[in-house]
């Protein structure tokens, strides 16, 4: 079965993580999820990525998922979306060279339509 595209997903809500990868799965994405930067550095997806959905605020260390991802050569081609609560999303996205963000608390059709925008 072909799927639309493959999304990694970082975001250390578990719950969250899960209801999205559930939807996105749904939706007929590829999804591979993790907790933190380094547990998606450490599950070496298969596939490169086609998107990142990144929560900038994992635990204490804003940034740091960010910094793990923009590593791995092999994701370099993948645009990232921040998703985060943080006080200036957008501005911080641009200032990130993100492709786009989605704020926190956010409704999941929200969080759809940014994805489509890079993965119809």
């Amino acid at each position: 079965m072909s799927t639309k595209g493959h999304i990694l997903i970082i975001e250390d809500d578990n719950t969250i993580l899960e209801l999205v990868t559930e939807y996105l799965i749904d939706e007929g994405y590829a999804v591979t999820a993790a907790l933190t930067g380094a547990d998606a550095v450490a599950l070496t997806p298969p596939t490169p990525p086609n998107l990142i959905l990144l929560d900038y605020g994992i635990g204490d260390h804003e940034g740091q998922s960010l910094a793990a991802v923009r590593q791995q050569a092999a994701w370099n081609q993948a645009p990232i979306i921040l998703v985060s609560g943080h006080v200036n999303l957008d501005k911080l996205a641009v200032a990130e060279g993100c492709a786009g963000f989605v704020a926190k608390p956010f409704e999941i059709e929200q969080l759809l339509t940014e994805v489509r925008r890079f993965l119809p």
